[in-house]
């Protein structure tokens, strides 16, 4: 019987314990804000953009003017110097895009590092029929948390466009004029304006991340609620049940009990109050001081 199945009828009005988040993200049910992870590679490609992204452009675009300028070179197959450029080429391209996404990537990692979001559940890549149900599609597309992604996504949209019609309003008819520049004096220009839009951007990802980051977080929590019953169900799971651990203490009281019984023997002296207690002292004389307490009881 599963745990909603047991639950049913009960309010789930206790927050989820330590040990039921745990079980929940080693059972793949994680709060992985999307949102936060894209403001992360918005934050990767700003840092590479403001800091050295110029010269990387610089040197791609003077490598690409190779391709326009003599495609030649890379159309005779075959000639053998055509192999070599293509392979310059090729080699130029990737490690200009290795060092431009290689911030973006680590900042994503981050992020999702530090949502604990980084799990690897089996189960969830399983086959399973359910998920080629239109009803159960459709119920996840449309419900509340569908809906929720939706409208997320589109205030997302909607601000990115304003934010470009703001910035480049002013800038129509220069941004095309760019083309007709050489390469080396096109990316430098490109270049800022790049650096500003990704600027604006992030500052906006960021504001949306924080309240999606709020949002999956407390639909997680609320998702996982517990009732009287689940809390005492994982009591007994995890402590064992309150009757065994009440029979064990007793035990040990009562070895306990015992153990000191054995030492009453040796007492100097055993004080007993008629009432309900009774303390056995043992002293060895003023050569061992204040009398030493080896065994007492009801």
């Amino acid at each position: 019987m599963s745990d909603n199945d047991a639950s049913d009828g009960q309010e789930k009005s206790f927050d989820p314990t330590p040990s039921r988040l745990e079980k929940a993200r080693r059972d793949g049910d994680i709060a992985l804000s999307r949102e936060t992870t894209a403001s992360a590679a918005y934050l990767g490609l700003y840092v590479v953009a403001a800091s050295g992204a110029g010269g990387i452009s610089i040197a791609l675009a003077q490598t690409l003017r190779r391709l326009h300028e003599a495609p030649a070179e890379f159309t005779m197959l075959s000639d053998g110097r055509a192999h070599v450029a293509a392979v310059s080429l090729a080699k130029s391209v990737a490690s200009s895009g290795a060092l431009l996404l290689a911030a973006p990537a680590a900042c994503v990692v981050a992020a999702i590092v530090a949502q604990k979001a980084f799990v690897f559940t089996p189960s969830k890549i399983a086959f399973k029929w359910s998920r080629l149900s239109i009803a159960e599609n459709a119920k996840q597309k449309f419900g509340p948390q569908g809906l929720s992604e939706f409208l997320v996504s589109a205030a997302k949209l909607a601000g990115v466009l304003a934010l470009f019609l703001l910035l480049f309003a002013g800038r129509y008819m220069q941004l095309p004029a760019a083309a007709l520049l050489p390469a080396e004096a096109a990316a430098p220009a490109l270049h800022k304006e790049a650096v500003l839009l990704l600027g604006a951007v992030l500052i906006l990802s960021v504001a949306i991340a924080a309240f999606d980051a709020v949002r999956v977080h407390g639909a997680r929590r609320k998702r996982l609620m517990m009732s009287l019953d689940d809390i005492r169900r994982e009591s007994k799971e995890t402590e064992g049940d309150p009757h065994m651990k009440q029979s064990r203490r007793e035990r040990s009281r009562a070895l306990a009990t015992n153990r000191m019984l054995l030492d009453v023997p040796k007492a100097s002296v055993v004080i007993v109050n008629p009432t309900h207690y009774a303390v056995a002292l043992k002293w060895d004389g003023p050569k061992t001081g204040a009398p030493v307490v080896i065994a007492k009881g009801v």
